[in-house]
């Protein structure tokens, strides 16, 4: 949860994720590639200028879920 919330605000790095869920670099980059298998995160770059942001997948169920809570 925290790698999605976190690619949905302004996107993420590895590093942020790690500190921020407490998981070491390996479980991160296992967490990202399932993120990217799902369609649920986008990679931007390459090597440590690599960012994950939110997929436009992702930013519509959450746009939609929000508009059915709020129906």
């Amino acid at each position: 949860m925290i790698a999605l919330e976190q690619s949905l605000i302004g996107g993420t790095e590895r590093s942020g994720y790690c500190e921020e869920a407490e998981v070491s670099p390996a479980t991160a980059s296992a967490d990202f590639r399932r993120l990217l298998d799902a369609g649920l995160v986008e990679q931007r770059g390459r090597g440590p200028n690599t960012r994950y942001e939110a997929s436009e997948s992702l930013r519509d169920g959450v746009a939609g879920a929000i508009n059915d809570r709020d129906a």
